[in-house]
């Protein structure tokens, strides 16, 4: 504010999200990636019911519609089906940022829980924000099946996620969208209770 009341000249949005982009980028350590896709849907070939519910939820979040927005969009398909380039594009539509979380986990006692806490004070500050989660199945196996070896972080972190993902409050202020190729493998509390929708890519047609 102080630099464009000297300069005399506007503070534009593009300005704004680039000086919180650094900030973040910063601040964060690499823990997650802030991005402003460039393309909407208009650059998806194809998928039409897929781009008329995205289009759906574009609209309810511009009107403020919170309550038809859902909490989270779950994606399943194989690679190179589109499941990500969706995800920007409901970006771009919405005009919000997208954040991409990064490696939480270190080897160090405690810090990893530090490092999951710094992150959804993150993601609460720039609501409304999508958070997208590729990958999905290797980051929320179900419980039990995976011996981790890490006197319970994971279960900790993975638990502590289930409780924000399930904050009624967020609805319409942050929506998460995860991508799996492998959604069986998820754990049940997340596909039955996190994500209100689940959208199948299936490989295009030759």
């Amino acid at each position: 504010v102080s630099e464009s009341a000297f300069s005399k000249r506007p503070i534009t949005a593009e300005e704004l999200f680039a000086r919180k982009k650094k900030f973040i980028d910063e601040k964060s350590n690499g823990l997650m990636e802030v991005q402003r896709p460039l393309w909407g849907l208009e650059a998806i070939g194809g998928l039409q019911e897929h781009k008329s519910y995205t289009q759906s939820v574009i609209d309810n979040i511009k009107k403020g519609k919170n309550l038809a927005v859902p909490m989270g969009i779950l994606l399943m398909g194989p690679p190179g089906t589109g499941k990500t380039v969706l995800a920007e594009a409901l970006a771009h539509e919405a005009d919000i940022p997208l954040v991409k979380l990064k490696n939480l986990r270190t080897m160090w006692h405690g810090e990893s829980e530090r490092n999951q806490e710094f992150v959804i004070e993150l993601i609460v500050a720039q609501a409304p924000v999508i958070v997208f989660l590729d990958e999905l199945d290797q980051q929320f196996q179900a419980r039990g099946s995976v011996f981790h070896g890490d006197s319970g972080v994971n279960a900790r972190m993975q638990g502590r996620f289930f409780e924000f993902m399930s904050d009624t409050t967020m609805r319409g202020k942050v929506l998460w969208i995860g991508a799996s190729n492998m959604p069986g493998m998820l754990d049940m509390a997340i596909r039955e209770g996190r994500f209100d929708d689940w959208i199948p890519f299936l490989p295009p047609e030759l």
